[in-house]
């Protein structure tokens, strides 16, 4: 069975090549370069205050009217929109010299000679950056954890993926949605064990682990575990008025054999390496401290 991530993820590989939009009020996110575009009879738009500011497409676009509409009609093939900036400074924008996502509404506007453009309602913009998309093998090779961003628009924003699958097949066995931050993950020798950590280092980590119990069953079993747990109860009990300011981060994750693994942490109180038996994940792990003090090495 193939969890809704997978589905969300080729929703979102669809969004990326999405070329049927509608007029306003329904928001439009357009990918395209912004450039000065000189009015009719001009050759410089540079010397021209009446020039306008075009959103050039990487591909033709259809924008659909709104069912019952008179003044809304169906446009195809359009390459290009007039901008409507208002309070944005657009030049700036343009400075960029590359693709952009801009955020708004489409609408038509009236020109002097009769031409009806379509506007874009300017909200805001990003650019376009090479998405993040890292890739953990098992030592085996046969499995992989992986994770990447996917801008999904307004209100959704960016989101990291973090899947774990078999490298021969499309199944995801265990996936979770977050923010894009730091993510780290880490194979045991045998490749059956694998350590999970969604933001390590933001002072508040989510960790799993995954276990294939045995290579005549298809299924992973996952479970989240928490390294700092005996750690923040001690701090807990220690000053319970302070307990919400315990600020846990793993510096790095090490497997020792195929069922311990030692987490190379920080916390309020100190830097510890936490070795923990996944054997027994309800246990808290075994305490070393390395420092009062924050030690990265």
């Amino acid at each position: 069975m193939k969890p809704l991530l997978l589905a969300l993820m080729l929703s979102v590989a669809s969004r990326a090549e999405e070329t049927q939009f509608f007029y306003a009020p329904t928001p439009v996110q357009l990918t395209g370069v912004i450039v000065k575009k000189a009015a009719e009879g001009e050759a410089s738009p540079e010397d021209d205050s009446k020039g306008s500011w075009i959103l050039r497409l990487p591909r033709p676009v259809t924008v659909n009217p709104k069912e019952g509409s008179a003044d809304q009609i169906l446009e195809m093939d359009v390459s290009e929109v007039r901008i409507d900036g208002g309070k944005w400074d657009l030049a700036k924008v343009a400075g960029l010299k590359s693709s952009v996502i801009c955020h708004g509404t489409l609408t038509r506007d009236v020109e002097g000679d009769g031409k009806r453009p379509i506007v874009l309602k300017f909200d805001g913009y990003q650019p376009v950056t090479a998405p993040t998309r890292e890739i953990r093998g098992s030592p085996d090779g046969k499995m992989f954890v992986a994770w990447a961003d996917h801008q999904l628009g307004p209100p959704l924003g960016e989101i990291r993926s973090i899947f774990l699958r078999y490298a021969n097949d499309q199944d995801t066995l265990f996936s979770v949605v977050s923010s894009p931050r730091d993510t780290k993950a880490a194979w045991n020798p045998g490749s059956s064990r694998c350590v999970i950590a969604d933001a390590p280092d933001n002072g508040g980590p989510r960790t799993w682990l995954a276990v294939h119990e045995s290579p005549d069953v298809w299924e992973w079993k996952t479970r989240m575990i928490d390294p700092f747990r005996a750690l923040e109860k001690r701090f807990r009990d220690a000053d319970p008025e302070v307990h919400h300011l315990f600020r846990p981060s793993i510096l790095g994750m090490e497997w020792l054999s195929d069922t311990k693994v030692r987490f190379r942490a920080y916390c309020n109180t100190g830097t510890y390496f936490l070795t923990f038996d996944t054997d027994r994940p309800d246990e808290a792990p075994v305490e070393e401290k390395l420092s009062d003090e924050f030690l990265k090495e």
